[in-house]
């Protein structure tokens, strides 16, 4: 299955489309039946219903432009350009900084669109209970709170080495882990201010009458205390004041996540980080069930997903032929024909450009050994061959002889479906 805009960017536009139906579907039946501690179209609709447009469109306006860019060598080259950061030997590409300004817009539109509907929202609670402090704190969590949906659905952008999306848009894994890292970091800064914020507001809750606490409960300050567990025993109710413990556990969650995933750990632990990425499934959910304003976000993020995913698995029943020879003591011979383009010709040859060359791809490798295979929904520059290496592997084996970790399965036929993984026992 090649790459091209029919088998890549068609099913993306569709699976986004129906990522934005459903948020804004949800909008309007969440009035009533919202199983989230913080349903912010009870208040605020409209404001609810402008920020899913804002985000979709942000989205597809940098979908169009990364479209756009993957056509356009000229302005790879010239997004690919070197700067050096003044006062350090670090350089980044002009991209970094254009993206940077870009996502600094999206909180910024989306700040615009909250700020003076909290404000009023909340000086108007504040007059009910007659206190003076609380409006500015509840604000500031709330806006907090918006700014971590936004990073985690932009968080939730696929990044893998054999990414169909990236490959069609002409980005590297590097890039894409770069991206990942550095929203991932912000979103993790984002989460504890956001509950610094609460508990700093918790405290200046406890100095309140209770008549005026009665009016910010503090499970859930964002409806009265009419609305949330224990006053009231609705289902409703308690949902809505699993606030604090959504949220603690979801940043706490993710607080571990990216803890492990320093290179200090991931070098010396690949198994922990792995294993323990997979909770990031949990830290979305308890996302979802803390605010839907989380759903409306990481929605498009899951359908990518779910669609790169699915792009990988299909090409899996394509047939890749290969061979391999027992050569005794536990250790094999792998061999595959690979293709490879020959060099491009000038356009003053005036001769068609000439067809694929094909050659061998031989590995020897012993048992217990993984293998990232030769893949079709690779770019033609990529590595034929990706390795995660075990501790230590470096020291015992050469280039030749490397040791790696990944899922195992039987051992296949000499002409075997194209798996990713592939282990000999």
């Amino acid at each position: 299955m090649a790459i091209t805009p029919r088998t890549c960017l068609w099913p993306l536009t569709v699976a986004l489309c129906v990522s934005f139906a459903l948020s804004m579907g949800l909008t309007y039946r969440s009035n009533t039946h919202c199983y989230a501690a913080v349903c912010s179209e009870r208040h605020s609709p409209l404001h609810t219903r402008i920020q899913v447009v804002v985000w979709y469109l942000w989205l597809a306006l940098t979908i169009a432009v990364l479209g756009f860019r993957s056509f356009k060598p000229v302005l790879r080259k010239f997004l690919g350009r070197q700067l050096r950061v003044p006062g350090t030997q670090t350089r980044i590409t002009l991209s970094t900084p254009l993206m940077a300004a870009w996502i600094i817009s999206l909180y910024g539109t989306i700040t615009g669109i909250w700020w003076r509907e909290l404000t009023v929202y909340y000086h108007k609670r504040d007059q009910e209970g007659e206190t003076t402090d609380a409006a500015g704190c509840l604000v500031a969590t709330s806006l907090t709170g918006q700014w971590c949906a936004l990073s985690l659905g932009l968080a939730l952008a696929p990044v893998s080495r054999h990414s169909a999306l990236g490959s069609f848009f002409k980005l590297t894994f590097r890039d894409t882990q770069h991206f990942h890292t550095c929203i991932s970091h912000v979103l993790v800064v984002l989460s504890i201010v956001h509950l610094l914020i609460y508990v700093y507001w918790a405290g200046y809750w406890r100095s309140l009458s209770l008549q005026q606490q009665k009016v910010f409960p503090v499970y859930n300050p964002v409806y009265l205390s009419e609305d949330v567990w224990p006053e009231s025993n609705a289902s409703l109710a308690k949902w809505r004041a699993s606030l604090l413990f959504t949220g603690a556990a979801a940043a706490f969650t993710m607080i571990i996540i990216v803890a492990t995933s320093f290179p200090l750990v991931r070098r010396r632990f690949f198994k922990v980080f792995s294993y323990i990425h997979t909770t990031s499934i949990v830290a979305v959910i308890l996302s979802c069930l803390h605010s839907n304003s989380v759903l409306y976000c990481a929605a498009p993020g899951i359908s990518m997903y779910i669609l790169d995913k699915s792009m990988r698995i299909w090409e899996l029943h394509s047939e890749l032929p290969g061979r391999i020879t027992p050569l005794g003591k536990g250790w094999y011979l792998y061999v595959s024909p690979i293709l490879s383009p020959s060099p491009m010709l000038t356009p003053q040859t005036q001769r068609p450009p000439p067809p694929l060359t094909p050659r061998r791809l031989r590995l020897l490798f012993p048992r217990g050994t993984f293998l990232y295979l030769p893949h079709r929904l690779c770019r033609p520059r990529t590595a034929p061959l990706h390795c995660h290496h075990s501790p230590g592997s470096r020291r015992r084996h050469n280039r030749a002889h490397r040791k790696f970790h990944h899922h195992r399965i039987p051992l296949p036929s000499p002409r075997w479906r194209n798996p990713l993984h592939l282990r000999h026992r």
